[in-house]
């Protein structure tokens, strides 16, 4: 530790500085990476919710086939880790959603057919 006030100082300043720049790097990354998640719709990150004929939510696909169906073409056709992370069924659009853990890959079926989005 340097003796005199102003070498104290001049450390103190040098400390500060090269404190700060990690610290402002990563303030500017939470604050960008923030603005992205709020602002996904209107920038148009997410993908368009698709409607279907929507029919009586009785004759709707069951949920594991829904799975089964989404979890195949996301390992056959896309190549990518089938880990699901959820299931978002909305049937008054006649849509299932399905989202993965692994990866940002979200696949959206046609409730009644089974059919994919494109």
């Amino acid at each position: 530790m340097p003796s005199s006030l102003s070498a104290q100082t001049r450390f103190y300043r040098k400390l500060h500085k090269w404190l700060s720049l990690p610290l402002l790097f990563f303030m500017v990354l939470v604050s960008v990476t923030g603005i992205l998640l709020a602002w996904k719709k209107p920038l148009a990150l997410l993908p368009p919710t698709q409607r279907t004929q929507v029919e009586r939510p009785e004759q709707m696909l069951p949920v594991e086939e829904l799975m089964r169906i989404g979890v195949q073409y996301v390992q056959d056709s896309v190549g990518l880790n089938p880990l699901l992370d959820r299931v978002d069924i909305r049937p008054e659009k006649g849509i299932a959603k399905i989202v993965f853990k692994r990866h940002f890959k979200e696949v959206q079926l046609d409730a009644y057919s089974g059919r994919f989005f494109r």
